[in-house]
Protein backbone atom coordinates (compact mmCIF):
# COMPACT_ATOMS: atom_id res chain seq x y z
CA UNK A 1 0.00 0.00 0.00
CA UNK A 2 1.25 3.17 -1.37
CA UNK A 3 1.74 6.70 1.91
CA UNK A 4 0.13 9.19 1.14
CA UNK A 5 1.98 12.23 0.56
CA UNK A 6 0.47 15.75 2.76
CA UNK A 7 0.93 18.79 1.14
CA UNK A 8 2.70 21.06 3.18
CA UNK A 9 1.20 24.47 3.80
CA UNK A 10 2.68 27.28 5.77
CA UNK A 11 1.22 29.79 7.58
CA UNK A 12 2.36 33.20 8.79
CA UNK A 13 0.04 34.83 11.52
CA UNK A 14 0.71 38.42 12.95
CA UNK A 15 -1.06 39.57 16.37
CA UNK A 16 -3.40 42.10 15.86
CA UNK A 17 -3.52 41.80 11.56
CA UNK A 18 -3.95 38.11 11.40
CA UNK A 19 -3.13 35.65 8.44
CA UNK A 20 -0.22 37.25 6.09
CA UNK A 21 0.61 34.03 4.19
CA UNK A 22 -0.92 30.84 3.14
CA UNK A 23 1.07 28.76 1.06
CA UNK A 24 3.14 25.49 0.01
CA UNK A 25 6.39 27.81 -0.14
CA UNK A 26 8.70 27.60 2.48
CA UNK A 27 10.79 30.64 1.57
CA UNK A 28 7.93 32.79 0.84
CA UNK A 29 6.94 31.99 4.09
CA UNK A 30 10.47 32.60 5.57
CA UNK A 31 10.28 36.32 3.35
CA UNK A 32 6.96 37.02 4.88
CA UNK A 33 7.18 36.22 8.60
CA UNK A 34 10.98 38.14 8.96
CA UNK A 35 9.26 41.05 7.47
CA UNK A 36 6.60 41.12 9.27
CA UNK A 37 9.22 40.75 12.34
CA UNK A 38 11.49 43.99 11.74
CA UNK A 39 7.99 45.89 11.28
CA UNK A 40 7.01 44.51 15.04
CA UNK A 41 10.89 45.36 15.99
CA UNK A 42 10.37 48.84 14.51
CA UNK A 43 7.35 49.79 15.74
CA UNK A 44 6.07 50.24 11.99
CA UNK A 45 2.47 50.14 11.37
CA UNK A 46 -0.43 47.66 12.68
CA UNK A 47 2.54 45.35 13.10
CA UNK A 48 4.44 47.27 15.83
CA UNK A 49 5.06 45.49 18.85
CA UNK A 50 2.74 42.49 17.18
CA UNK A 51 3.71 38.54 17.83
CA UNK A 52 4.80 37.27 14.31
CA UNK A 53 4.18 33.14 14.38
CA UNK A 54 4.69 30.75 11.16
CA UNK A 55 3.10 27.51 11.11
CA UNK A 56 3.91 24.22 8.87
CA UNK A 57 0.58 22.18 8.65
CA UNK A 58 -1.17 24.11 11.63
CA UNK A 59 2.18 23.62 14.28
CA UNK A 60 4.14 26.22 15.00
CA UNK A 61 8.04 26.02 13.78
CA UNK A 62 8.69 29.51 14.55
CA UNK A 63 7.81 32.18 16.65
CA UNK A 64 8.76 35.62 17.50
CA UNK A 65 6.96 37.52 21.03
CA UNK A 66 6.67 41.15 20.16
CA UNK A 67 7.02 43.88 23.05
CA UNK A 68 3.90 44.19 23.63
CA UNK A 69 3.46 40.74 24.46
CA UNK A 70 6.96 40.67 25.85
CA UNK A 71 6.07 43.67 28.79
CA UNK A 72 3.24 41.29 29.92
CA UNK A 73 5.15 38.51 30.26
CA UNK A 74 7.92 41.01 32.11
CA UNK A 75 5.06 42.35 34.15
CA UNK A 76 3.80 39.07 35.60
CA UNK A 77 8.16 37.78 36.19
CA UNK A 78 7.78 40.30 38.13
CA UNK A 79 4.95 40.11 40.41
CA UNK A 80 5.63 36.62 40.85
CA UNK A 81 8.96 37.90 42.80
CA UNK A 82 7.51 40.21 45.07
Amino acid sequence: MKAIKQKVIFEVIVGNIGNVYTGSFRGDAYNRFNTYIQQSKDNYGRAAGENVTMFRNNEIVKEFIGAIDQKLIDNEKLSLNE
